[in-house]
This record gives C-alpha cells, sequence and structure tokens, in this order.
C-alpha cells in the first residue's frame, strides 16, 4: 500500500498556503489524492489549491490511492494563516522646510512587526517606525504606510498631509513725508486654506499693527517687521525701512542693473511729496529719446522697443510739482551696468 506524507507551510491572510506532496509506493504510482481540509474533503488533484482560508490554525489531511487501488494511511499536517499588521498613521499638515513629526501606530496585538515602511510621498522613504521628515516642496503629500512581520505586510495605508507655506514680502524701503499718512504695503502668497494674520512690529505710528496693509503717520526713521501667520502654524517675515523727509525731494538713482535677478532691475525715481510728474525722459549718449513718461509709477525697464540698451551712461530729464506747487526742473545721467 502507498504512504501518504506531504508539507504544508504557514502563510499569510489572502495567500494560499504552498503545499509539497510527499507520497510514494513501492509497487505501482500513485494516482489519486484526497485532501480533506477541517474535516471537508476539498481536492482530489495532486497540488490542491486553498484559496479563502480563514486566519488561525488550521488542520489538512492526505489520503492516497495507488493504480492498484490501494488506499494508504492518512497524513495528517497542521498549518496556520497568519494575519497581516494593522497599522495607521498619526501625522499632522506641516510647514515648508520644517520638521513634520510621523508616527506608525499598531491596531492589533497579534503580531510583532519587523518592517515598518514609509513612503513621503516626495520620493523620500523611511524604515523608523516613528520618524521626521522635511519638506522641501509645498503641496498636499500622499503619504504612504506599510508594515511586516513573518512576511505578511499591511495594506497600503495612505495619509494626505498639506504642507504649507507662507511668503511675505513688505514694501521696498521707502521715504515718507513727517506727519503725512501712507499705506504701508505688502504682498503674501501662501497654500494655506484659511485667512492669513499679519503683525507689523513695533506699532509706532500705525493705525492698526494686526492688519495685512495699515496706514503710518510718523515723525522719525524707523524699520518694522511685519509677520504673517497661517491657520496651519507656519510663519514668515520681512522688514521695510522707512526714512522720514520733512519736505519734499525727488531721487534717481545713478545707476541700475536690468538683468533679470529682480534686484534694481529698473530705473525708477522716488518722489517724495510729489503730486504731478510732467515728464521724467531718458536720452542715450546720441541724443535719441529710449524713454518717456508723466506717470509717477512708471519705470524704465533699459529697452528701447524691445531691445536691450547697452552698458553705458544715459541722460535723464525730469518735471514734477509737489503737494504745495513748487516746480522741480532736473536733470542727471544714470548708467546701465550689466
Amino acid at each position: 500500500k502507498p504512504a501518504a506524507a506531504f508539507q504544508v507551510f504557514d502563510t499569510c491572510s489572502g495567500k494560499s498556503p504552498r503545499i509539497a506532496d510527499l507520497s510514494t509506493n513501492a509497487v505501482g504510482n500513485v494516482n489519486q489524492w484526497t485532501w480533506i481540509l477541517d474535516g471537508l474533503v476539498i481536492s482530489n488533484d495532486k497540488q490542491p489549491l486553498l484559496t479563502n482560508l480563514s486566519k488561525g490554525l488550521h488542520q489538512l489531511k492526505l489520503v492516497v490511492k495507488s493504480v492498484y487501488d490501494c488506499g494508504s494511511d492518512t497524513a495528517i499536517n497542521f498549518f496556520k494563516i497568519n494575519p497581516p499588521p494593522a497599522v495607521n498613521i498619526i501625522a499632522s499638515d506641516g510647514c515648508l522646510n520644517e520638521p513634520i513629526s510621523f508616527t506608525g501606530l499598531q491596531l492589533d496585538n497579534t503580531a510583532t512587526i519587523t518592517q515598518w515602511n514609509w513612503s513621503f510621498g516626495d520620493g523620500d522613504t523611511s524604515h523608523q517606525q516613528n520618524p521626521v521628515h522635511t519638506y522641501s516642496k509645498a503641496a498636499n503629500m500622499n503619504v504612504i504606510l506599510t508594515a511586516s512581520e513573518n512576511g505578511c505586510t499591511s495594506a497600503d495605508i495612505v495619509k494626505i498631509i498639506k504642507v504649507a507655506f507662507a511668503d511675505v514680502t513688505a514694501m521696498n524701503d521707502t521715504i515718507a513725508l513727517a506727519g503725512i499718512p501712507f499705506k504701508i504695503g505688502n504682498s503674501f502668497i501662501s497654500n494655506s486654506a484659511g485667512a492669513p494674520s499679519f503683525l507689523w512690529w513695533p506699532a509706532i505710528g500705525l493705525d492698526n499693527p494686526d492688519i495685512m496693509m495699515p496706514t503710518a503717520s510718523l515723525q522719525n526713521d524707523i524699520t518694522y517687521v511685519v509677520t504673517a501667520s497661517i491657520v496651519e502654524g507656519c510663519t514668515d517675515k520681512d522688514t521695510v525701512n522707512i526714512k522720514v523727509f520733512k519736505g519734499s525731494a525727488i531721487y534717481v538713482p545713478t545707476g541700475f542693473t536690468p538683468n533679470g535677478d529682480g534686484l534694481n532691475d529698473k530705473l525708477r525715481p522716488l518722489y517724495v511729496g510729489i503730486k504731478r510728474l510732467d515728464y521724467f525722459k531718458v536720452y542715450n549718449r546720441w541724443g535719441h529719446l529710449v524713454f518717456s513718461t508723466n506717470n509717477l509709477k512708471d519705470a524704465w525697464d533699459g529697452r528701447l522697443n524691445g531691445t536691450i540698451q547697452p552698458a553705458g551712461t544715459f541722460v535723464w530729464m525730469l518735471k514734477a510739482e509737489n503737494v504745495i506747487g513748487k516746480i522741480y526742473e532736473i536733470k542727471g545721467t544714470t548708467t546701465i551696468v550689466r
């Protein structure tokens, strides 16, 4: 009579256990197999496929017959379907370029997790249970966590983390008239879902230090620091220096660098106490007009009809009127530096 024998190996939930048939017969081949799982006949194949098995311990039996219809004794083995670890992510939204803490939380008490696998959504990974990660890009990040124990891996746990930022830029340093109210402007960008808050310090001379663009009335030079905050806890700061001029004046820079780096790219006169501009004109070395405006806010970008002008000295002429009717007619030179 044949001898039934087999091996069966533990596996993870959702997977079929591996089975190796080791049955033998001294006379004639084995040609019939009867597999019995937990008391029920489930297959007559030599290599059965066991699916949809519940977690826990299972009993598997095998009886074989030879070509001569001789039956074996029953071979019995046990195997276990191990549950995958159950985990979750604990993390809060954070700020650009600031550390964000992540916690891998085990929800079950049946597994001893041996491997944690984090993907932070920006290409970086970690195998720590509780890593700390800093993002260099502000966006919504899909953070994925899996955990493994005895070869069993949890389902992907996904959490969207918002990486927020706040960017405030105060107005350029300026000159103000003593006792004349003016707005202190700034620009602000963020990906926050909530409204930002602002704080100007010191509050000297301001009508309200807690708004984006307060009105200032000054008697002395001062430096203000503006701090912008968003609901995600991110902050940013910038400063503006204000020089108080007790009278009217016009300042035209003696040079500028129109190279597109965002610094000193345009020739813009600074008007203090000026209410009207009749003209501001710029001529090249041959006396050709390259720029003209009567708008106090306009500036020359160093181009003529879209063509970049060469480095060198240019002559400017200006006529304007201040707030009390004084007429300015002045001229001078400026230099394009490249």
